[in-house]
């Protein structure tokens, strides 16, 4: 949209515009600022017709909702390499919010390995005084 305002010099003006995204993620958002003669109760500039500034800063757009979250575990044994690992199906619900799905796999040679994942969270240093941490 454009917009045409007169603002004198040493001036501001905050103008609120209603916006919808189209697409989740990061998005450019770009203001420029046009100095142009002949605008209606505006008086015209001798020196800078024409010049222009622009200023872009990244928005981030959300889905909104709750976030639901859904794991499956399971344990293979493969022996003689002939096995096959087979996926199960990932059902998205009808009333997510477009372009919000993802999805993860992690397969591992380690039963041990997701559990060990995140160890060094279990555990905390003591801090403070003695008898606070007994």
């Amino acid at each position: 949209s454009e917009f045409d305002i007169c603002i004198g010099p040493n001036d501001n003006k905050v103008i609120t515009m209603k916006t919808t995204a189209l697409k989740l993620g990061e998005l450019n958002v770009t203001v420029e600022a046009v100095i142009t003669n002949g605008i209606k109760d505006c008086k015209d500039v001798t020196e800078g017709n024409g010049f222009k500034d622009a200023l872009v800063r990244q928005l981030r757009v959300k889905p909104e909702g709750v976030p639901i979250e859904k794991v499956e575990s399971d344990f293979k044994c493969f022996e003689s390499g002939k096995e096959k690992f087979q996926m199960s199906k990932l059902e998205v619900p009808t009333d997510a919010v477009s372009d919000s799905e993802r999805a993860w796999v992690y397969v591992t040679g380690d039963i041990m390995a997701p559990a060990l994942e995140n160890v060094g969270n279990l555990v905390r240093l003591p801090t403070g005084c003695g008898e606070q941490n007994m």
